[in-house]
């Protein structure tokens, strides 16, 4: 949907509304059972002052009902998705009613006062019940983790060239710290925006690990040429360099996935996995601006295992039908390979989004919250019994 807006309307701050659409739906919706409202929305330029997208989700009889407003300020032109809890959207009015909706209705409100042309492409609005559980793809089925920060300890983290170290409520895992790296404007040689160096409680033998992920937060958008360095080192050495360009990346959390193998030995001679002691972030700030810029650090870690790629399966053949026969199964083991780990998680994922079918004892043996549907909820039960968060499925409890 796309609505191109025009200039503000009025002059006064409450006037300044660049456009509006009301789309009206079809029949009266109950949205009260729902918990999260998201939508895509693409922006066809910068927004460098200060702008709002509104929606308010209204009815005949309520013309203001709810009214989801989302700041805009500093977002980069293209597409971006906004997620937010429906009990957080606030009422215009007392009688707004979610189980009373028939239209919606979208403001652009333009407080810059810009007389640039402006159009918003919106798609995708949805409101769920709970939202989907997020197994990156490509991901590692690892049999084992080494957690080299998990953000909570920042003893031993040594900020260098005018880098701050702290602890920062907000992080990627909910209820936890985030490591706070606060960089400086360039200082050496023109371009390294800061260094910080973590001490290792022991040197630590990395040599059987295949990949390692890392979660970061970036403070602006990198419009420039920058980079995030992190070395492994062993004594004095630098030993290993994982270098991640972080040209165009925009403000938020990302999450990068390296093969340890592609990593650049800093100094052959002496680079070994096996007694890795201390860890040196860098950030390179190639188009030296001055300003500080922040990157929160969190569940950085190396993963034994398979990188595995989540592709498109073919339906298997229909077999012709047999006589009845008693049906085998085992809960969570869904590829029948008598193990449950991540693999079987991945094929229910792929069975709930119509990627593949599975066999009636595979159906049974994916139903393990004992629901009678195979959806994500079972997936993750089965991600907790593959880790040792649960020890037994709900349907199993539920036939005892």
């Amino acid at each position: 949907l796309k609505l191109d807006c025009t200039n503000p309307a009025g002059t006064a701050a409450t006037n300044k509304v660049g456009g509006m659409a009301v789309v009206k739906f079809t029949n009266t919706t109950d949205l009260s059972d729902y918990n999260y409202i998201q939508y895509d929305v693409y922006i066809s330029r910068k927004m460098t002052g200060s702008n709002g997208l509104q929606f308010n989700f209204i009815s005949d009889t309520t013309e203001d009902g709810y009214n989801l407003m989302k700041a805009v300020n500093d977002w980069q032109i293209g597409w971006h998705t906004v997620t937010v809890e429906k009990d957080t959207i606030s009422k215009a009015v007392a009688s707004a009613d979610w189980s009373n909706i028939n239209k919606m209705r979208i403001c652009w409100f333009n407080f810059q006062g810009s007389s640039e042309q402006t159009y918003f492409l919106i798609d995708n609005v949805v409101a769920m019940k709970s939202l989907p559980v997020d197994i990156p793809y490509p991901y590692v089925v690892n049999s084992e983790t080494l957690m080299l920060n998990d953000g909570e300890d920042t003893a031993g983290i040594i900020g260098q060239l005018g880098t701050s170290v702290s602890a920062h409520k907000t992080n990627k895992t909910e209820g936890k710290s985030s490591l706070k790296l606060n960089f400086t404007s360039p200082t050496e040689n023109g371009t390294i925006g800061g260094k910080a160096l973590q001490n290792l409680k022991e040197a630590t033998d990395m040599s059987a690990y295949d990949y390692l992920e890392l979660d970061f937060y970036c403070s602006r958008n990198l419009t420039g040429s920058h980079g995030l360095q992190i070395n492994f080192g062993a004594g004095n050495s630098e030993g290993y360099k994982c270098y991640i360009t972080l040209d165009g990346y925009e403000k938020g959390w990302h999450t990068i996935q390296v093969k340890l193998d592609d990593l650049e030995k800093e100094r052959p001679l002496y680079a070994q996995w096996r007694k890795i002691d201390t860890l040196l972030y860098v950030w390179h700030n190639l188009d030296s601006q001055a300003n500080n810029t922040h990157f929160l650090i969190d569940n950085f870690r190396l993963m034994k295992g398979e990188l595995v790629v989540s592709e498109p399966e073919s339906e298997p053949e229909s077999q012709p039908e047999s006589q009845p026969e008693p049906i085998v199964f085992t809960y969570g083991d869904v590829n029948e390979d008598n193990a449950i780990d991540a693999k079987d998680a991945l094929q229910v994922l792929k069975y709930s989004v119509g990627k593949i079918n599975l066999t009636k004892g595979q159906l049974l043996a994916a139903d393990v919250d004992g629901k009678g549907g195979i959806d994500a909820k079972d997936a993750l039960s089965i991600l907790k019994y593959s880790v040792h968060r649960i020890d037994v499925f709900p349907a199993e409890n539920m036939q005892s």
